[in-house]
């Protein structure tokens, strides 16, 4: 095992998997919806942000010309989510070539998507720069996605013989919840505007911190 660790070390190896991420990121285009649910599954297995940009400018446009197709926006979010973890400058492209507008549908219309949109999210409103780009997930609408999304998993732990609330007084939130409030913690994060604007969704303070 150690081995196999060194060897994926060299940098034998981070070129090879430097060339593999480009043929899967260059795939992307024109493919299918199965195709960019498997190149987007793909680009996360391969766990290098050596071509990162262009990684993220494909995996947008899959999100958005495969719309309604789950898997592609559940493995295209995730995708998403490793990706802009490679640096600010890629953050920055994703938004700018309308990441939020992408995930936000994800999030509206494919509950399996929900966790997934959820981490792009995060790693989006994040890092240096971030301050705007929460402000520009805010004008996409997330804010209110995410309120919509936290009101109906709410409701599901309320309901009699859920598994999180069972009825009882004590209610233990979801990982549907969870996610949404770590997203929603990240875009208002250091933000009383934005946090506000979340209350006037109907955020409880809890939710925010």
């Amino acid at each position: 095992r150690r081995e196999m660790r060194k060897k994926q070390r060299s940098p034998e190896a981070a070129v090879q998997q430097a060339e593999r991420a480009a043929e899967v990121v260059a795939s992307l285009t024109g493919s299918s919806a199965h195709e960019a649910a498997v190149g987007c599954k793909a680009i996360i297995r391969l766990r290098s942000h050596a071509v990162a940009q262009e990684a993220a400018v494909a995996i947008i446009k899959v999100l958005k010309s495969h719309a309604a197709d789950a898997e592609v926006a559940a493995h295209g979010c995730w995708a998403l989510a490793h990706i802009c973890k490679a640096s600010a400058m890629t953050q920055q492209l994703a938004v700018d070539e309308g990441a939020f507008d992408a995930v936000n549908a994800s999030l509206e219309h494919h509950p399996a998507a929900i966790m997934p949109a959820c981490a792009a999210l995060e790693a989006m409103c994040t890092g240096v720069g971030a301050a705007s780009r929460r402000e520009r997930a805010r004008e996409a609408g997330v804010i209110t996605s995410l309120m919509a999304e936290l009101r109906s998993s709410r409701n599901a732990e309320k309901a009699p013989g859920s598994s999180s609330g069972g009825g009882g007084s004590t209610l233990f939130p979801s990982d549907v919840t969870m996610a949404c409030c770590a997203a929603l913690r990240s875009i208002t994060r250091d933000s009383m505007q934005l946090q506000q604007a979340a209350l006037d969704e109907g955020a409880s303070v809890q939710w925010l911190v």
